[in-house]
């Protein structure tokens, strides 16, 4: 496990003598949580991606985790810095973990008993934490099982054009309906975006797909076949 410095608000509750109602002050302090660290011998790869990017995602205890990418923003003002250690030594600078209105619909303008406590923001925290995993140094987290989503882009006639795009940021109700399919079916996959793109008139796209999801773990088919 790998301790991480997270800086919380929050407001707390005190009766001034004299006072029956309570009033609220707002604390700011440090809290510590645990990065789950395991190594690359506790992971399976599961997937290898090779589309507008290229790169892995590893199956760990029934969730799927590809690499942690820093954005350009933090690049290019910290420079040469690892995912790992921009979280672990500059979170706490940076933390949003402040109080909030646990619910809109039972609050009223400066009522701080309906805010998170100190208790709710570690919870969060926590549950953030769920979902990133270290394996042998490097940072990743945790993504959607990847499928093949056919796209179209301007007015046809090779106009944008028509691509067979790969997603990971959810999982769709329904697959090989003519529109996403799963990456054990590539075949399929790659017909339905050739049809699509001769019925649009994109030409330049008609024959250029090919496999871009390549898949390492047959059992994982099912997951697909049940949606």
């Amino acid at each position: 496990m790998i301790k991480v410095e997270f800086t919380i608000k929050y407001y707390e509750s005190y009766i001034p003598y004299r006072c029956r109602k309570p009033r609220y002050n707002e604390i700011t302090e440090s809290v510590f949580a645990n990065l789950r660290e395991v190594t690359m011998a506790d992971v399976k790869l599961a997937f290898g991606i090779d589309w507008a990017d290229k790169f892995n995602i590893y199956l760990y205890k029934g969730k799927l985790y590809k690499e942690y990418k820093l954005h350009s923003g933090i690049v290019n003002e910290y420079g040469d810095i690892t995912a790992l250690d921009w979280f672990v030594n500059y979170i706490k600078i940076y933390s949003s973990y402040f109080s909030r209105v646990k619910d809109w619909n039972d609050y009223s303008c400066n009522d701080y008993s309906k805010y998170e406590t100190k208790d709710d923001i570690i919870k969060r925290i926590k549950k953030d934490l769920s979902k990133l995993l270290v394996i042998d140094g490097v940072l990743y987290e945790s993504c959607g099982y990847p499928f093949y989503d056919i796209c179209t882009f301007g007015f046809g006639g090779n106009h944008g054009g028509t691509g067979m795009c790969v997603s990971y940021t959810y999982f769709p109700k329904k697959l090989d309906k003519g529109w996403t399919f799963s990456p054990y079916k590539v075949e399929d996959a790659i017909a339905r975006a050739n049809e699509v793109a001769t019925n649009r008139r994109d030409t330049n796209d008609v024959g250029t797909f090919t496999q871009s999801i390549f898949c390492h773990l047959p059992e994982l088919e099912k997951k697909y076949s049940k949606r």
